[in-house]
């Protein structure tokens, strides 16, 4: 791969310009899936968390079974509470509504006191609804909005609603003050700080598992046990013993209940209490997931753009570095997730080397397509059809811009055709000279050779050009004797007296081959001293006759061919000051054998 500057300039601009869009979130649909994707990676064989302490006391169907159905009475609760507290937790969040007054408010108060506590307020936007202030006289405030994405998914929560951090962050706040300084005061433990992972507002879900096991349900994502066993005394004490504990409902069909799809959707909705313990397990260990700023993501995007750049000039091989990136770009974003908790853009990187690529593809086939119709007009008119595919598969070799290769030239031309055109008609000098040109024409594409340009009476034909040719000097010189035996067998129109037979010359050397000309018109022909000395061979020509130079008949391998080139010494020809060695091939003249 190489720097060419235009696909560098190409790069950064399609990556600023992806980027941008990314920047409005209009790829919000493709990064969903991709951090859904990473978290179903992750629960099945990424890094488990480190142990964090947080446990849930379920209100679940077996503690319905033993408590009644809900809601339950204040009272009930403040026994829970109690049981809870003798266990000694550091803070206990109750994920429970807790607005309205009840005759029994005074035991749950009683029992809501005897710990650092924090209680939910519901709602949306800045209409909040507070636990009653009775209850929440000693307790910490948290709020439990969450965000649910237009897919119906919840990812994320609110960093802050109405002056209030969100329930499962304020619990673990509180925790993390209380086991580090436990002089502050509540004010001081309550007190807000700035997150540096939200920055864009949100709090995004970690939902990794407590254990290196594959967590099949959502209640192996942290410690669970039942109301039912906390109120019966049957709870392992290092369950709730200096731990976080949060109570939350989790019986299907409880009044309160809330459920949600998470990206983790193998486990359907899973109730709410759960997502407020694993933020408060993500702040404890100081370990939410993170999303680049705009400037990053942009700048990774840009750099996207600029190794777009590069693979889009690396020929056949670009899909293979596009795969091989791809597959490396979701490898380390994987690891991000996992390791780093960090969402790194999949959409507009991707995007962007993807489009890239694609460009180049589509530029490179319209350039080919583009120089196989300027093939098809070169060549279409001088070489066989079945010659056409060859030179379309090898123009690579053709050398349009101009080659140095070794080409037989072959020059043709009527003897006496301009004493015969006086005697004759205009329409019937035509009609004869059509009649030459295509016997002979006919002659050099039924032996590989190609008609470079008709001279008048005559023609001038190239072998070995534009593509090689293992045998050129043979097939020319076969030609020629086609040439001939076409020639031999014209009728003579009507009115026309007779017709005259035709002089060949042929050398091979070195050439340069190539195109020429302008935008109106460009032409495929070969330039050096072989074609002035094939012209000159073909001016020395008797009619009925072929001129070999010496060179052409060194590279002769064909025994019959060689019988029949008698040798006529050396030659002097026009504009070649040493003369040259020359043979001659007769062939027969009409009416003998």
């Amino acid at each position: 791969m190489t720097g060419n500057p235009v696909w560098l300039r190409r790069g950064f601009l399609s990556g600023l310009i992806i980027g941008l869009v990314g920047a409005l979130h209009l790829f919000g649909g493709w990064e969903r899936t991709a951090f859904d994707a990473r978290t179903a990676f992750t629960m099945r064989w990424g890094a488990a968390r480190t142990s964090v302490p947080v446990t849930i006391v379920a209100i679940d169907d077996a503690a319905l079974d033993k408590g009644g159905r809900w809601p339950w009475s204040r009272s009930q609760l403040a026994q829970l509470i109690g049981r809870i507290n003798r266990l000694s937790p550091t803070v206990l969040g109750v994920d429970l509504i807790l607005a309205e007054p009840a005759p029994d408010d005074a035991a749950l108060s009683a029992a809501l006191a005897e710990i650092p506590v924090v209680l939910p307020v519901y709602g949306s936007g800045d209409a909040f609804v507070p636990p009653l202030a009775r209850l929440a006289a000693d307790a910490h405030l948290g709020h439990i909005e969450i965000y649910i994405d237009p897919d119906s998914v919840v990812r994320s929560v609110p960093t802050e609603r109405a002056g209030y951090p969100p329930f499962g962050i304020q619990v673990a706040r509180l925790y993390k003050t209380a086991r580090a300084f436990p002089s502050q005061s509540a004010d001081e433990r309550n007190t807000d700080s700035t997150d540096p992972f939200s920055a864009d507002g949100r709090y995004w879900l970690d939902l990794r598992p407590r254990s290196g096991n594959y967590v099949r349900t959502w209640t192996e994502l942290v410690d669970t046990v039942s109301a039912a066993d906390v109120l019966a005394g049957s709870v392992p004490e290092h369950l709730i013993v200096n731990r976080i504990v949060i109570i939350g409902v989790t019986a299907a069909g409880a009044v309160g209940l809330d459920q949600h799809v998470t990206p983790h959707r193998a486990w359907g909705a899973i109730p709410g209490v759960y997502l407020h313990a694993a933020l408060a397990a993500s702040e404890v260990l100081d370990r939410h997931m993170a999303r680049p700023s705009v400037p990053f993501a942009l700048a990774i995007t840009l750099s996207a753009g600029v190794w777009g750049g590069l693979m889009a000039q690396a020929g056949r091989r670009r899909t293979v570095y596009l795969v091989l990136t791809i597959l490396l770009y979701l490898t380390a974003a994987q690891w991000a997730h996992t390791y780093r908790a960090l969402w790194l853009p999949v959409g507009a990187p991707l995007l962007t080397v993807s489009f890239l690529v694609g460009w180049a593809g589509a530029e490179e086939r319209w350039v080919r397509e583009k120089e196989r119709r300027e093939l098809r007009r070169l060549f279409g008119r001088y070489v066989p059809p079945q010659v056409m595919p060859e030179i379309l598969r090898r123009s690579n070799e053709l050398g349009l811009a101009g080659v140095q290769r070794d080409v037989v030239v072959l020059f043709a031309d009527m003897r006496g055709f301009t004493a015969l055109a006086e005697q004759l008609q205009p329409e019937q000098v035509f009609q004869v000279l059509n009649m030459y040109l295509a016997a002979m024409a006919g002659a050099v594409r039924q032996h590989g050779g190609m008609v470079d340009k008709y001279l008048g009476d005559g023609l001038m034909a190239l072998f070995g050009a534009p593509i090689p040719h293992d045998h050129a000097v043979q097939a020319a010189v076969y030609c020629a004797m086609e040439m001939h035996a076409r020639v031999s067998a014209l009728q003579p129109p009507p009115l026309v007296p007779r017709l005259p037979l035709i002089g060949i010359g042929i050398h091979v050397g070195e050439a340069i081959l190539g195109t020429v000309g302008g935008k109106e018109r460009l032409e495929y022909t070969v330039m050096g001293d072989v074609v002035n000395v094939a012209a000159r061979l073909e001016e020395l020509a008797g009619p009925g006759t072929i001129l070999l130079s010496g060179a052409c008949t060194a590279q002769l391998q064909d025994p019959q061919l060689l019988r029949l080139c008698k040798p006529l010494g050396e030659r002097n020809v026009r504009g070649k000051q040493r003369p040259i060695k020359v043979y001659e091939i007769s062939c027969p003249t009409p009416g003998t054998s």
